[in-house]
């Protein structure tokens, strides 16, 4: 939005349509402190705050902009990122936080480096995607490390929308008198899933690692790959090279195919011990901030790999 932007202290929501009611689909910080709320009908936004400003959310341009936001984090933190629409990203930073001072730093670096955009951050990391997504938009810190083994106790206090389950769910356990995401796993699970279908079911074990959530990692078009998936680690140095060559030849046909070369490279490897859990990190970002360079909000969290995702809700 450039010069036309209006100044971050205004009480300003985007407006979106669900259905035939028109809601608010973000709101700048002075308009949350305000009272106004991402979902509220406009009309209660209007009852509320007379005078606050609209303007019509786009979400076309908040998709490519959080598409955009996920290529530079592929550059400069991990070689897994994922946008995780409509407002967020993750990344799977396993094997990648030594690289960047450790997990606290990279966190704590991420968010520092979205606030020099003009982009107020928050970041999370946890054993499970769930956990950090969670612990990224509903937990005050800034930066918070949950200890391995510590998503289920970190999260408890957390209100039920950190399940990532659709509205009308959090509507049905609030009338029964949920609160928390601790309410939800200290009942049994079966009547649970019986009233409100298996994906509450499911993101429960997610959140507690009891099943897999696997990453689909954003691929850059221009950049050629290769790739070799083993069913077991591998350590042999003559193994190592191996397969080396083998990929070193597949990559060599992937550029003759595209037209492109290498006038001169060198490989270098790595290794690393096994990796018994995986961390995860969520951030979260303002559609505001990608839009105008205006302060806007955004929330890291991660698993032992990472989750980045992007909010709409500002703090």
């Amino acid at each position: 939005m450039g010069a036309s932007a209006p100044p971050p202290d205004d009480r300003l929501v985007l407006v979106g349509r669900e259905g035939a009611r028109r809601i608010v689909t973000a709101v700048s910080r002075p308009a949350e402190q305000a009272g106004l709320r991402v979902g509220m009908p406009l009309t209660k936004a209007h009852a509320l705050l007379p005078d606050v400003m609209t303007m019509p959310a786009d979400p076309a341009a908040d998709a490519a902009a959080l598409n955009r936001l996920a290529f530079w984090a592929l550059q400069h933190y991990a070689p897994i990122v994922t946008p995780d629409p409509p407002d967020g990203l993750v990344i799977d930073t396993t094997g990648a936080d030594h690289l960047h001072g450790g997990e606290e730093r990279m966190l704590t670096g991420l968010v520092n480096r979205l606030g020099a955009s003009g982009i107020a951050a928050r970041a999370a990391i946890a054993d499970t995607p769930g956990a950090a997504h969670a612990a990224a938009r509903f937990r005050a810190d800034p930066v918070c490390i949950i200890a391995p083994g510590g998503a289920r106790e970190a999260v408890a206090p957390l209100p039920i929308l950190g399940l990532r389950i659709p509205s009308d769910i959090v509507t049905g356990l609030h009338v029964l008198g949920f609160a928390t995401v601790g309410d939800v796993l200290a009942v049994p699970r079966a009547p649970l899933v019986l009233r409100f279908g298996p994906l509450l079911g499911r993101r429960l074990d997610q959140l507690q690692g009891t099943i897999s959530e696997p990453v689909d990692p954003l691929r850059d078009p221009e950049l050629a790959s290769v790739r070799k998936v083993f069913g077991e680690p591998i350590g042999a140095p003559e193994t190592i090279a191996r397969y080396t060559t083998s990929l070193v030849h597949d990559l060599c046909l992937a550029l003759e195919k595209r037209g492109l070369g290498v006038p001169e490279g060198s490989i270098s490897s790595s290794t690393a011990s096994t990796i018994r859990s995986r961390r995860s990190a969520s951030a979260r970002r303002s559609p505001f901030g990608m839009k105008s360079g205006s302060p806007g909000s955004s929330r890291i969290a991660s698993r032992r790999s990472i989750r980045v995702s992007a909010s709409r809700s500002w703090t």
